[in-house]
C-alpha cells in the first residue's frame, strides 16, 4: 500500500502547550510538542513514525497472517516532519516569538543521523548545549525569529 503524502494533515491541538499532530486516516503518524517560554519557544520534541503500524484490508491481513506483507509503515521522507515544523514556524511568527530552540541527544542523531543537517537547512543554528538544556543533549538548535 503506497501512502500519498497529501493524505496526511497537521492538526494543532488543544490545550495550554503548542501541540501538533500529523494524522493519517485518523491514526497519528508524527507530532511537535512544544512550550512557550515568555518570548522564546521550546521543541520538546518533534518525531515521524519510522516503524508505525497501519490498518489493512482483509486481504492484506490474510498476506501479513502469511509473511507476505509487513504491517509497519514508515512515514520518514514524505515531507511529514517539514510540514510539522512549518506549523510551529508559522505559529511562532504570529505570536511574537523572538528564538525557538531544542535541545538534540546523540540519541536522537543515532536514530535520525540526518537530523542536525535537517534544522540546519531549516534555518537554525546548531551549537554546544548550556545550562538551559536537557541533561543528555549534545547539541542545542536555535532560531531567531
Amino acid at each position: 500500500m503506497k501512502i500519498d503524502p497529501q493524505e496526511i494533515s497537521i492538526q494543532p491541538q488543544d490545550g495550554e502547550d503548542w501541540d501538533f499532530e500529523a494524522v493519517w486516516r485518523g491514526q497519528r503518524v508524527g507530532y511537535a510538542w512544544c512550550r512557550l517560554q515568555d518570548e522564546n519557544l521550546l521543541i520538546d520534541d518533534i518525531k515521524v513514525e519510522d516503524d508505525h503500524r497501519v490498518p489493512w484490508s482483509i486481504m492484506n491481513a490474510f498476506l501479513i497472517s502469511l509473511g507476505i506483507l509487513s504491517r509497519k509503515r514508515s512515514f520518514r521522507k514524505m515531507g511529514v516532519g517539514n510540514r510539522l515544523l512549518d506549523q510551529v514556524i508559522a505559529k511562532a511568527k504570529n505570536n511574537a516569538v523572538q528564538n525557538i530552540w531544542g535541545s538534540v541527544t546523540q540519541d536522537d542523531i543515532d536514530r535520525v543521523p540526518y537530523l542536525l543537517a535537517w534544522y540546519q537547512r531549516r534555518g537554525f543554528y546548531v551549537t554546544e548545549p548550556d545550562d538551559n538544556y536537557i541533561k543528555t543533549a549534545v547539541k542545542k538548535i536555535v532560531m531567531k525569529l
